[in-house]
């Protein structure tokens, strides 16, 4: 039982080993076959291609069949470089050629007229040499003629600027109030009873820059009796000439004057019944700059 096996194994190997091989005889048939047909169908040989500098040999007859492609050749293209061509001279510009004077006849002078007197000959004139010159001697003044010396203009009038300050809220300034601010702002009480301003730092000066007064005639404050003190306004003026110049002490005045209208609550003024404007301090300003400080 065991040998009928075995030799049924083996023969069922042997068959499969022919199919297999059957298969592989019989693709490779067909493929030869197929390789035939496909070839049989393609042109004898490609046309050949020419170089473009080589003539084609109208006797040479195609190549066999089964021969090897040339190898590609690259196109050239030839470029003709052309010869340039010398440049021509350029024309030459010449000038015309002077015409020689026409002969003239000569003017025909009687005889009896008296010959032209002679001209005397330039004697060439002696240079001086430069070096030989000296410094002590003093060249001759040239003459000019005399030009008017413009006369300095005058110094222009004095002249007060003035700002006055009225409450914003209630009717009157009370005297502490007043002593207080003014205080605040660099002014001290003293001539004619009134406060006054001396500058301030580097424009510290000995005299009065400008001062400040009561609205109301005599315009002093009696600081004795302060502390009872009222007034509508006061007013702060400025006399030009100052110590300074006066645009130095024009700006120090009105930035003086902003400052004590903060503390006391008041209305700023270019006159006691309009509101001081920027056409006015500009106006004001104009007229400050025109003075010098005194010396």
């Amino acid at each position: 039982m065991g040998d009928a096996s075995w030799t049924l194994r083996l023969i069922l190997l042997a068959i499969g080993l022919g199919v297999i091989a059957g298969v592989y005889v019989f693709g490779i048939s067909r493929k030869r076959k197929r390789n035939r047909l496909y070839r049989s169908q393609l042109p004898a040989w490609p046309p050949r291609k020419l170089h473009r500098f080589e003539e084609a040999d109208p006797d040479a007859g195609d190549e066999p069949a089964g021969a090897e492609l040339p190898e590609p050749v690259d196109e050239i293209i030839a470029v003709r470089v052309r010869k340039a061509e010398p440049l021509t001279e350029l024309p030459v510009l010449r000038r015309e050629e002077e015409r020689e004077p026409v002969d003239s006849p000569a003017p025909q002078v009687p005889n009896d007229a008296e010959p032209p007197p002679k001209s005397r000959p330039k004697r060439p004139r002696k240079r001086v040499q430069q070096m030989a010159l000296g410094f002590d001697e003093q060249a001759p003044e040239a003459v000019t003629e005399e030009t008017p010396v413009a006369a300095p203009a005058p110094p222009p009038a004095p002249a007060i600027l003035a700002l006055y300050l009225r409450p914003r809220f209630g009717p009157a300034f009370v005297g502490p109030a007043i002593v207080r601010n003014v205080n605040a702002v660099g002014m001290r009480h003293g001539d004619l009873q009134i406060f006054h301003h001396f500058g301030a730092g580097e424009l510290r000066t000995t005299k009065p820059l400008f001062s400040l007064a009561n609205m109301l005639e005599p315009g002093h404050f009696d600081m004795k009796r302060i502390e009872a003190f009222q007034t509508p306004g006061v007013v702060m003026f400025l006399p030009l000439p100052a110590a300074l110049d006066g645009a130095v002490a024009f700006e120090l005045f009105l930035n003086t004057a902003q400052r004590l209208s903060e503390g006391l609550r008041a209305q700023l003024l270019s006159d006691p019944e309009t509101l001081l404007e920027s056409s006015a301090i500009e106006r004001l300003r104009r007229q400050a700059a025109v003075f010098q400080g005194e010396a």
